[in-house]
């Protein structure tokens, strides 16, 4: 089995634990806030959406009262109640004035008109404007959707560096183990073949000294005469 690691490299280790436990806690405070605050925008663009709908009713039925005021005092203005007193004994003063005030009605209404179309347009910009908001909202959630994947995704391919580390140092301490075994093994096998080539050459030389010493036949004195 491998040694463990030493007290220094326990300590950067437990240092890049902590240092990625505390961005990961990071990360996942910011999008819980992230979240909350899309919730919170989306409740106002409803709040928003619903003020919006109540002021174009507003604005319906003041354009209606407006009308029906204008065509409730019309008669009234065309009969000329109110006349001047010079005009009264001038041959077609009463119908000049009346066309006087009409115009001027006309006129009044006309401009009502425009301040009306100005607010409709006003708030026609404003229901395009909480459009587009609303459309950079979802926009914002798909993207945190995605960010929230790949942190899953990079978490996953962290877990599997992990494992595939713990594999590959799990690896070596069995080839080291086997290296030293294999060690063993050949000094073993070394110191054994010194042992037989030392009892090979006692054996060769016990050998030559026995054969050096053993005398020939038929050597002198060894045949009779």
């Amino acid at each position: 089995m491998s040694e463990p690691p030493s007290m220094p490299e326990l300590d950067a280790l437990e240092a890049e634990v902590s240092l990625k436990e505390h961005r990961l806690q990071e990360r996942n405070v910011k999008a819980k806030a992230r979240q909350q605050e899309l919730q919170r925008r989306e409740t106002a663009l409803m709040e928003k959406k619903r003020k919006l709908e109540a002021k174009r009713e507003a604005l319906r039925l003041k354009e209606t009262i407006i009308f029906l005021k204008d065509e409730a005092q019309r008669p009234l203005s065309e009969a000329g109640e109110r006349r001047p007193v010079a005009s009264e004994t001038q041959p077609g003063a009463a119908e000049d004035y009346t066309c006087r005030v009409r115009h001027q009605r006309v006129l009044e209404r006309e401009a009502e008109c425009r301040r009306l179309e100005r607010e409709l347009r006003a708030v026609e910009t404003w229901e395009f404007a909480i459009a587009r908001h609303e459309e950079c909202l979802k926009e914002e959630d798909r993207n945190l959707a995605a960010a929230t994947r790949l942190i899953s995704k990079v978490e996953e391919l962290e877990q599997d560096l992990l494992r595939e580390e713990a594999r590959v140092q799990k690896e070596e301490a069995v080839v080291q183990q086997q290296q030293q075994i294999n060690e063993k093994t050949s000094a073993s096998i070394h110191e054994r073949d010194a042992h037989l080539n030392g009892i090979e050459a006692k054996w060769l030389g016990d050998r030559a000294r026995g054969a050096a010493q053993t005398p020939a036949r038929g050597g002198p004195g060894g045949a009779s005469s």
